[in-house]
């Protein structure tokens, strides 16, 4: 990262559709919150596709249609990951209408401080989570609404601890008892 961070390349992206950024390295062991993160300066106007895996950006100068985030267990997410950023970044997506995360192995829950993102343009959310629990999939769910979603798809691959999801009332975010 901090390569890319002092690299001397263009901070202007007027083409740019796709944008796909891996966090994989090894020795480090969190999901990345960087208040002074390389992408915050790149300013990509035609972006359409963001795909981000472990790693949140504090913001983002563009405005895509279709975002995916990866969380996986190789990065340990410390029993305090702070959604906020997480949430911030999804409501300046004021274009937002394809959402899919991807939790592999994650365990740990989460808080975020501060209302939820409210994802007006949203019409399609994808959630899968391998091997995680409900308390990160019922966190990431409570960090955005989403009032005119068209189309919901969750993939659980853990069993019997998603069901009670629909228990705690985790997915009044996703279907407000006002359009039911």
């Amino acid at each position: 990262m901090e390569l890319l961070a002092s690299a001397s390349f263009p901070k202007f992206f007027p083409s740019l559709r796709c944008l796909k950024l891996v966090y994989d390295e090894q020795e480090t062991q969190t999901i990345i919150n960087e208040p002074k993160d390389f992408i915050s300066q790149w300013k990509m106007p035609v972006l359409e596709s963001l795909s981000l895996t472990n790693y949140v950006p504090s913001r983002i100068q563009a405005s895509p249609t279709r975002v995916q985030f990866k969380f996986s267990a190789v990065h340990e997410i410390s029993p305090t990951w702070n959604l906020t950023p997480f949430s911030s970044l999804l409501g300046a997506f004021v274009s937002l209408r394809i959402l899919e995360i991807a939790l592999d192995g994650v365990y740990e829950p989460t808080h975020r401080d501060g209302p939820p993102a409210v994802l007006r343009c949203l019409e399609k959310l994808v959630l899968k989570v391998i091997a995680g629990t409900e308390e990160i999939s019922g966190g990431i769910l409570d960090s955005f609404e989403t009032p005119n979603v068209k189309e919901v798809k969750f993939h659980f691959c853990s069993g019997e601890d998603y069901l009670s999801l629909l228990e705690i009332g985790q997915l009044n975010n996703i279907f407000p008892a006002d359009r039911i």
